[in-house]
């Protein structure tokens, strides 16, 4: 028994001692395949495997596994999952890079619903204007506020209009205007204690280059004259 398994890993030594070169030149060719896909659709690769980043966006693209996971941040919210091939993951990518840029938006109408949703949540909490509300109870006052008269009719699935963490993150991150009724909006960024918990925090870019910031609290308080 001893001398066949000696017998079998003298077989298969040559064979394994080649796996990692193997593996380099399979991650070389796939990152270039890669980063050509990308300059094709205009997007500009940075990062390094497995992990690669793109906008706001990191690609998971681990050659152990079969699929690729797209994030939006730094593995901060699971956007789509695809075949690990080039092609595909760019597809994916600008299909999700469009559904969450190109939406409809105005500044003002966006300040003014979000200052809204926040005056509620501050009546429903027994605060005070001014106060620090947890971002994530403003998101679900404003996603409420947002719906049409058919969904607050009939609240049904197929009346309600998506947003979620990922929309409201690039809303405040691509908002201008801070000032409305003499109030200024506030982000306050979360502390160690807030970020333990999704259900604590938000993550907002801050440039297009992907970096950001944990966002826990907002507030509206008085405008600096």
């Amino acid at each position: 028994e001893g001398v066949v398994k000696e017998s079998v890993e003298q077989r298969i030594q040559p064979v394994t001692s080649k796996i990692p070169e193997w593996e380099k030149q399979s991650r070389k060719i796939f990152g270039q395949k890669f980063k050509y896909a990308l300059k094709q659709a205009n997007f500009e690769l940075d990062g390094n495997y497995p992990l690669f980043k793109v906008l706001f966006y990191t690609l998971d693209v681990n050659l152990d596994n079969s699929n690729a996971i797209i994030w939006y941040g730094h593995q901060q919210e699971r956007l789509d999952t695809c075949k690990r091939i080039p092609e595909v993951i760019v597809q994916k990518l600008m299909e999700n890079h469009a559904k969450i840029t190109q939406r409809d938006f105005d500044d003002k109408t966006f300040l003014s619903n979000l200052y809204e949703a926040y005056r509620l949540t501050s009546c429903q909490n027994g605060k005070e204007i001014g106060d620090s509300l947890p971002i994530l109870d403003v998101l679900l006052a404003y996603t409420f506020l947002i719906q049409n008269k058919r969904f607050k009719t009939d609240p049904v699935k197929r009346s309600y209009t998506e947003y979620g963490r990922v929309f409201f993150s690039y809303d405040l991150y691509r908002l201008t205007e801070r000032n409305i009724e003499n109030r200024e909006l506030g982000l306050v960024t979360a502390i160690r204690a807030y970020t333990r918990r999704r259900s604590d925090f938000l993550w907002m870019p801050y440039s297009e280059r992907g970096d950001g910031t944990y966002i826990s609290h907002i507030t509206f308080g008085d405008a600096q004259l």
